[in-house]
């Protein structure tokens, strides 16, 4: 996988979360992981990346579905997998201009 900067500004982010906020997507609006969630994707031999799938709880609360890539772009599923983050509402910050905009 090439490296890619994935930097954006604050500003753009908060475009970015005020508008999938109003446009109303999903109940959640953010999930927080711990580090060590995050230490062992990354500390998995060959991954270059993370990526991130949304999934469906039985009692319809949308997740996050956390899984190591590879650098051929490959979920590497056989390993390490990251669920149950803390979801906003109710874990949120809410002080934060990603959650209240501007």
């Amino acid at each position: 996988m090439a490296s890619n900067d994935h930097h954006i500004s604050l500003a753009d982010a908060v475009a970015l979360t005020t508008r999938a906020r109003n446009a109303q997507l999903l109940s959640v609006h953010a999930w927080q992981f711990d580090r060590t969630a995050i230490d062992q994707l990354l500390a998995q031999e060959g991954v270059t990346g993370i990526r991130m799938y949304i999934g469906l709880s039985v009692e319809n609360v949308p997740n996050l579905i956390l899984v190591g890539t590879n650098s051929n772009n490959q979920d590497m599923t056989s390993g390490y997998l990251a669920e149950y983050g803390l979801p906003c509402p109710p874990f949120c910050d809410d002080g934060s201009v990603l959650l209240t905009g501007l």
